[in-house]
Parts: structure tokens; C-alpha cells; sequence
């Protein structure tokens, strides 16, 4: 766990350091706050995010949310994948933000999935979360 969570912190992007690359945890990238004035969170909230994916949203959905993390395999039923088109079409982000927060049983889905308290009052984080689970779509 140790390991994942000082991994989860760097990102795979062209600057890495050539070799890094095959030892940082992948995982969906979305827009730096930088990249957009209209982005609701800010860089430390990205940070967060990042680490909270790396550590636990990693271990079922996997490293590009497509539902083959390591913990995953062995649920019943499986985490959603993600990448999923029609699913992303008939979510909204409130929805998303949802089930990060209060978990999959709070939605009528799978109670494997989760809640994370710890982000209630930490909006930015959640939004970050669920941006990163929008760009999984685009890694279909």
C-alpha cells in the first residue's frame, strides 16, 4: 500500500524521466487546472485526486478505469467499467460525484463500491475524481 501511494503521486506524461515510466501507476489524466480557467479544482485537489485513484480507485476499476484492477477480478458482480460509452452517456457528474463520495449502495448499485467520507467536504477533490473518470472514455 506503501508503495502505491508514494507511486500514485506522479503522473505518466512526456516529461517523466525515460526511466520512471515503467514504474509510475497509469492512470486517466484530466485537464491540469491550469489548461482551463473553468476547471472547479485546483492543482493540490488534482494531487489528491491522483493519489486517491492510484490507491483505491486503481485496485478495482484499474489503472485506465476499464474495470481490471487487481481487486476486481475477484468481485461479484464486477466494477463497472468505466470507459464504457453508453454508461458515460447516461450519467451526469452529479451522479459520479455520488458514488465516489457515498458509495455504490447509495445509488441502488453494488455496495463493493465504496464510500469515501473523507471527501465530503472536499468538492475539488471529488470534481477532480470525476474527471478523471470522464477521461477514461477517451482510452476506450
Amino acid at each position: 500500500l506503501l508503495v502505491l501511494v508514494s507511486l500514485a503521486g506522479f503522473s505518466c506524461s512526456p516529461d517523466d524521466p525515460p526511466g520512471r515510466r515503467d514504474q509510475i501507476v497509469r492512470f486517466p489524466q484530466p485537464a491540469t487546472p491550469t489548461e482551463s480557467a473553468q476547471q472547479p479544482y485546483t492543482t493540490a485537489e488534482l494531487r489528491k485526486a491522483r493519489i486517491q485513484w492510484g490507491t483505491y480507485c486503481f485496485q478495482c476499476h484499474g489503472p485506465a478505469g476499464k474495470g481490471d484492477g487487481p481487486a476486481g477480478i475477484t468481485l461479484d458482480p464486477p466494477p463497472r467499467d468505466l470507459s464504457n460509452p453508453e454508461w458515460q452517456d447516461s450519467v451526469d457528474d452529479e451522479y459520479i460525484l455520488r458514488v465516489i463520495r457515498d458509495g455504490g449502495a447509495s445509488v441502488g448499485m453494488s455496495g463493493n463500491m465504496l464510500a469515501n467520507p473523507t471527501y465530503r467536504n472536499q468538492e475539488g477533490v471529488l470534481r477532480a475524481l470525476v474527471a478523471m473518470v470522464r477521461k477514461c472514455r477517451a482510452q476506450k
